[in-house]
Parts: structure tokens; C-alpha cells; sequence
């Protein structure tokens, strides 16, 4: 009888890593995971972008422990915090980007000197020019 099943994971009696690399199997974990520091970080930022944070979510209610085999709806509580980390996350990765391009709106719009026509074509300034003129005569 073969020991691993179609997917190249351990049968179901694997509970854990070291038992699945006994059984001939080998235990790969998923490119988005909580087992180091530096991986969680990676996680959480790619979460924030509200890039498959949905998956993620699924494997963080499903998780039993670092290197254990994957339980079905064993930690649902789990699934409060990814949607508060997709509000807070989401709004920060949001407010930062707008500030980038405000920032950079603001520094081009100085660079350029002042409100006088920054957008506008010479055609268009001067137009604005001769409404100010006919403005300012009345």
C-alpha cells in the first residue's frame, strides 16, 4: 500500500512534520505562513493589500500549531482578528499611498512655482490671464 496520497502529502495519519518525512512523505509548508517572524511579517503586509487575505484567513482558522496538520474550523475565533487587521491593515496601506502622491503633487507643484497655471497649457494660462484682466477691470 502507497504511503502518500495523489498530492504528494502523507496519509491521514501524518499529524505532524516529523511523522510525514517518516512515512517517505515530504511537509511543505504554504508560501504564506506564521512560522517565523520574518514570514509572518511578509504575511501580514501581503494581508494588508487585501491580496488573498481570504485564503490566508481559512488557513489561520484551520491551523492546530507550527509543523501540525491542518484541522478543519479548529481556531474560527482566529478569523476576527484578520478582519480587523483588513480594516486597520487596509486603511493604513490606503492613507499611505494617498500620502505618497499628495507628497509628490505638492513637491511637483513647487517645483514648478506656485498655483499660477501648473496644470494648464500656455493656451489655457493665457486665457485665465485675460479672465483675471477682465475681472479685475470691473
Amino acid at each position: 500500500e502507497d504511503k502518500l496520497d495523489g498530492a504528494g502529502g502523507c496519509q491521514a495519519l501524518a499529524q505532524d512534520a516529523a511523522l510525514c518525512v517518516e512515512q517517505g512523505g515530504r511537509w511543505i509548508p504554504r508560501n504564506q505562513n506564521f512560522d517565523t517572524v520574518g514570514n509572518a511579517f511578509m504575511t501580514l503586509f501581503e494581508i494588508s493589500t487585501t491580496e488573498g487575505w481570504v485564503d490566508v484567513m481559512y488557513w489561520g482558522t484551520d491551523s492546530r500549531g507550527p509543523m501540525m496538520e491542518p484541522k478543519r474550523d479548529v481556531f474560527e475565533a482566529l478569523s476576527m482578528f484578520f478582519v480587523a487587521f483588513i480594516f486597520v491593515g487596509s486603511f493604513f496601506v490606503l492613507n499611505l499611498c494617498v500620502g505618497v502622491i499628495v507628497d509628490s503633487f505638492n513637491e511637483e507643484k513647487r517645483r514648478v512655482g506656485g498655483d499660477q497655471g501648473y496644470l494648464l497649457t500656455a493656451a489655457q494660462q493665457k486665457w485665465v490671464q485675460a479672465q483675471r484682466a477682465l475681472t479685475n477691470r470691473r
